[in-house]
């Protein structure tokens, strides 16, 4: 890499089953990636309130941990449970309880310490498509992020937690 800094992709490794994940993995550390920015979806590790699905999960992280790709989870994709009534149908809605947001963020950190040394709270969330069909709230996700950084440092203080990206073309 000429800029002399690790490489990194995304990928959404949930599309391979756990006997490709190996190669897959391989594949990526070939080709020199360091990090992998992978999409955690809430809905599906946490289906309804206090139930967790880690499986598909689990392997990923240690896939990658064990080809020494660290991992970069974008923890969003609310739960039916979690949205409004008006926004059951969006999966990128945001929860109508932010706590319950920041338990499953806890959840997740705890679950993985080391081996998910970086969480991204929420994903794209300027955009509407993002936000539930409805005006992106700067307000709403700036409170969410805070619980969510704080429920994820109380899990693992070393945790490095990211702002969501931003889509730069996203209309105000």
């Amino acid at each position: 890499q000429e800029t002399g800094r690790d490489l990194a992709t995304n990928a959404d490794l949930t599309r391979f089953s756990p006997q490709q994940l190996p190669d897959v993995a391989a594949a990526l550390q070939a080709n020199g990636f360091r990090y992998v920015r992978q999409s955690f979806a809430w809905a599906e590790i946490e289906p309804a309130p206090g139930a967790f699905v880690w499986d598909r999960y689990d392997a990923i992280v240690d896939e990658l941990n064990r080809r020494g790709i660290v991992p970069v989870a974008v923890l969003h994709r609310s739960p039916a449970w979690a949205r409004t009534a008006a926004t059951v149908d969006a999966f990128d809605a945001a929860p109508t309880d932010p706590d319950a947001y920041a338990r499953f963020v806890g959840a997740v950190v705890a679950r993985y310490g080391d081996r998910l040394p970086i969480v991204q709270i929420w994903d794209l969330p300027n955009r509407p498509d993002r936000w539930a069909n409805g005006a992106p709230d700067a307000a709403a996700y700036v409170g969410m992020l805070a619980v969510a950084s704080i429920a994820a440092r109380a899990a693992i203080p070393i945790v490095s937690v990211v702002l969501a990206e931003l889509d730069p073309s996203a209309s105000p």
